[in-house]
Parts: structure tokens; C-alpha cells; sequence
């Protein structure tokens, strides 16, 4: 019998919904993406995203679009 080792890793994953049909998903503080219905928009997790994310009630659209387009994967 031939034995194998297999290395298990723990990720850390948060949801947070945003509005219905759109759930923001932050991947070790490091990667995000944005789940759109069925459409996943990935990009980079910064301080940036995080302060847009926070006052997204009160953002500008205009905002959180430039943070996704310097970011986007």
C-alpha cells in the first residue's frame, strides 16, 4: 500500500452582500472579486478597494470604477 501526503491549506474567505445579486468576496485580504449574478469581475484587494468598500453606500459609481480598473485581474 503506497501512502501519500497531502498538504491542506486554510484560506480565509468573506461575503458580503452588497445589494441583492451582488456579493462582494474577499480572498485573504489579498484578492477580491465581485459576484454579479453569474459574472465574477476578480481583482486586486488594497486599502483602496477596502475604503470604497466600507462607504459604499455613499461612494460615487465613478469611484469604485476606477478602483476596478487599476486593479482588475
Amino acid at each position: 500500500m503506497n501512502m501519500q501526503t497531502i498538504k491542506i491549506q486554510t484560506v480565509a474567505i468573506n461575503v458580503t452582500n452588497i445589494i441583492q445579486g451582488v456579493d462582494l468576496i474577499v480572498y485573504e485580504n489579498n484578492e477580491a472579486a465581485l459576484l454579479i449574478g453569474d459574472s465574477l469581475v476578480e481583482f486586486k484587494w488594497s486599502e483602496e478597494a477596502e475604503k470604497i468598500f466600507n462607504e459604499i453606500d455613499v461612494c460615487e459609481p465613478i469611484e469604485l470604477l476606477a478602483v476596478l480598473a487599476t486593479t482588475i485581474n
